[in-house]
């Protein structure tokens, strides 16, 4: 998978403690459902990254960039590429060639490019289990049709937001990213996840839907 469709994922801190609530200790599936349900609380998140990948090949890289999101919605900003997405439709614009390619991404691809969509689409095609600790989880696919076969995943211990997330891919192309800083409560206006084509009047825009 190419470095910029990794670029939308994920990293958490290690915690030491099983996550309870009420006393409770809870399973795999129930410590991703709660950190799900606080990303849903968390309104908009502004989030930086640095990404460091992997190819088959040996061959690696490193990016850094910037994720806003609010919802299912999200723009990131990265050295190689901007991605709009409103719910519906994606827009990617890649400064190298001056093109913007519109797609409407699967959940798949979503979970692929955006850092959170995994603890929206997780729910089916994983076997989930606690890692190292009852923060870190792993998710293993059990549709081998899935391109994303393992995925790590840890969680601050205070705020159960991901701050990790390392991925595994059918090809073998590994990738990690690692969360440099982290807001939550933002306010964003709908355009905000919308190409503005005035912004970009020289761009050509390639049509994939």
């Amino acid at each position: 998978m190419p470095m910029k469709k990794i670029l939308g994922v994920y990293l958490l801190v290690l915690g030491c403690l099983a996550p309870t609530v009420a006393g409770q200790t809870l399973t795999a599936r129930q410590t991703i459902d709660r950190a799900a349900g606080k990303l849903r609380q968390a309104g908009g998140v502004e989030a930086t990254f640095t990404l460091s990948a992997t190819a088959p090949d040996g061959q690696t890289g490193t990016s850094t960039g910037t994720l806003r999101m609010q919802g299912n919605r999200f723009v990131l900003d990265a050295a190689d590429m901007h991605t709009w997405f409103d719910g519906h439709t994606q827009w990617t614009y890649v400064p190298d060639n001056n093109e913007v390619n519109l797609s409407t991404p699967n959940d798949e691809e979503l979970q692929s490019i955006n850092p959170y969509a995994l603890l929206y689409l997780y729910q089916e095609g994983y076997d989930i289990r606690f890692g190292a600790n009852r923060y870190e989880l792993v998710l293993k696919a059990t549709d081998k049709k899935r391109e994303l076969r393992t995925i790590t995943l840890r969680l601050d211990a205070r705020t159960w937001l991901p701050t990790h997330l390392s991925t595994r891919t059918r090809n073998d192309e590994q990738a990690e990213i690692e969360i440099t800083s982290c807001r939550t409560a933002q306010h964003y206006p709908d355009s905000l996840f919308r190409f503005d084509a005035k912004q970009y009047p020289t761009a050509e825009i390639i049509d994939l839907r």
